[in-house]
């Protein structure tokens, strides 16, 4: 009886114990002080993507100041959806400041992106949505819109924008 009793007595206590540890809180883990400042994301790839969606957001909230901000001074613009610019080629963005601040006031006018990518190297961001304007018939219509950006030092120096422009023009 003895043996038993000795049993039972560890038994006991082992289930105190595990009930008591169980039933107390524990006390926090310390919190870990930085010795360096957590640093900012400067990789092309970082700051491609900060611009792809200051990007997106100028152009769904037709911020134009915003979205000419973002570009170079050399920067250059295509619009292959349009047959007479395809044949003219690019223009320097700066050339269309006044242009672009119109085409943004339109009723009509209005971009939205359901997607983009960087690539690794941070040169190149390729954008995804819709575009909408007034159609050749004076009604809205909407076409879907791929838009390729290349980055260079922070900032944008070309945009590549493909459309249908049937219902527009």
């Amino acid at each position: 009886m003895t043996r038993f009793r000795k049993l039972l007595s560890v038994a006991i206590l082992s289930v105190g114990l595990i009930a008591a540890a169980a039933c107390s809180t524990p006390s926090p883990a310390p919190t870990p002080i930085p010795t360096a400042p957590i640093p900012t994301p400067t990789s092309p790839a970082a700051v491609a993507d900060s611009l792809a969606l200051a990007f997106i957001t100028a152009e769904e909230a037709k911020q134009a100041v915003d979205y000419l901000d973002l570009f170079s001074d050399d920067a250059i613009y295509m619009d292959n959806g349009n047959a007479t610019s395809r044949k003219l080629g690019g223009e320097y963005m700066r050339n269309s400041r006044l242009l672009v601040m119109e085409i943004f006031k339109h009723e009509n006018y209005a971009m939205k992106f359901n997607s983009y990518f960087v690539s690794t190297d941070g040169r190149f961001i390729a954008l995804w949505g819709t575009y909408r304007n007034t159609g050749k018939d004076g009604n809205p219509a909407s076409v879907p819109v791929a838009i390729i950006l290349e980055v260079k030092d922070g900032k944008l120096i070309r945009e590549d924008v493909y459309y249908d422009s049937s219902p527009f023009y």
